[in-house]
């Protein structure tokens, strides 16, 4: 099924209706805490998922919403240890870690709208840090990338539900000091 879904032709008419919701359910399966299952199946899943137009996505947020906290601390925990297991392991962000943690930006925007809901219980937003990213990402690197004008680069920046305050900190004194090495330029220059 998932090869199925992973197949061009079929790709596109995974976004509508049954099938999302087909997508969400195998991401909550517990097998996928089996890192056996990450290549073959959850890897593809993760890139499917982050695909997934902006319309489905709030589609699969209202969704995801909905469901419990223990369901939705599941889904969070397959794919922190997927980016976990794959930043540590590849050593690099490839597409695979960049679709994991867009998925991971669903999940925390459905819990988003969970904290506004009083009846329903919201994971704490420490349940989205991801230790690899916070200790194994060259942040000064990933900054410089947040920064550049090139359209399409990839940085946890722009994901910073998965930055501990320590890695945000971090960034802020790269923000600072590439801020007043600007200003400085600009007095030389004057």
């Amino acid at each position: 099924r998932v090869a199925m879904l992973a197949s061009p032709s079929e790709f596109s008419s995974y976004f509508e209706g049954a099938a999302l919701g087909q997508l969400a359910i195998l991401l909550a399966n517990p097998l996928l805490l089996d890192p056996a299952y990450h290549k073959s199946v959850l890897a593809q899943l993760l890139v499917i998922l982050s695909e997934v137009p902006n319309e489905s996505a709030g589609r699969l947020v209202e969704w995801l919403s909905q469901a419990s906290a223990p369901l939705l601390r599941r889904i969070v925990a397959i794919i922190q240890q997927f980016l976990t297991v794959r930043l540590y392991h590849t050593q690099r962000i490839d597409a695979v870690a960049c679709a994991a943690t867009k998925a991971l930006g669903i999940l925390y925007c459905a819990n988003s709208l969970i904290e506004e809901d009083v009846a329903l219980e919201a994971l704490h937003y420490s349940a989205f840090y991801n230790d690899a990213v916070n200790s194994e990402v060259n942040l000064k690197e990933d900054y410089l990338r947040w920064r550049s004008d090139e359209e399409g680069t990839f940085s946890f920046c722009d994901e910073h539900f998965v930055l501990d305050t320590a890695s945000k900190s971090r960034i802020l004194q790269y923000d600072a000091a590439a801020q007043m090495t600007q200003v400085f330029e600009g007095a030389l220059i004057r």
